[in-house]
């Protein structure tokens, strides 16, 4: 009998099962796009000019450099809610949030 598990039970001879997910990247991006657009789990607002956008920080941060530096480093807005980005342009900004492209030329 094998297990999703690096321990041999004590009653079994030791082996165990190695678990490799190779497409995450490629099924693992949509699902948490659709729990995005769904409401469900977004921990962040963003507000860009008269729009707002609801998304995941550590989707935000592990996609886009700004948000890295803005919820890793000690900075105010790594603990607010709803995030008011000045300078940045709505369109723009939800290029970056909903676009599934991995490159966008701003």
């Amino acid at each position: 009998m094998k297990h999703l598990s690096s321990k041999p039970m004590p009653s079994e001879p030791e082996e165990c099962v190695i678990f490799q997910q190779l497409d995450l990247f490629s099924n693992g991006f949509p699902v948490m796009e659709e729990i995005r657009r769904h409401g469900k789990l977004c921990d962040v607002t963003l507000k860009v000019e008269d729009q707002s956008f609801s998304g995941h920080r550590i989707v935000l941060a592990a996609t886009i450099p700004y948000f890295h530096a803005m919820f890793t480093h000690d900075m105010v807005e790594s603990k607010q809610r709803d995030i008011t980005i000045p300078y940045f342009h709505a369109m723009f900004t939800h290029d970056m949030v909903e676009s599934k492209q991995r490159d966008i030329t701003i």
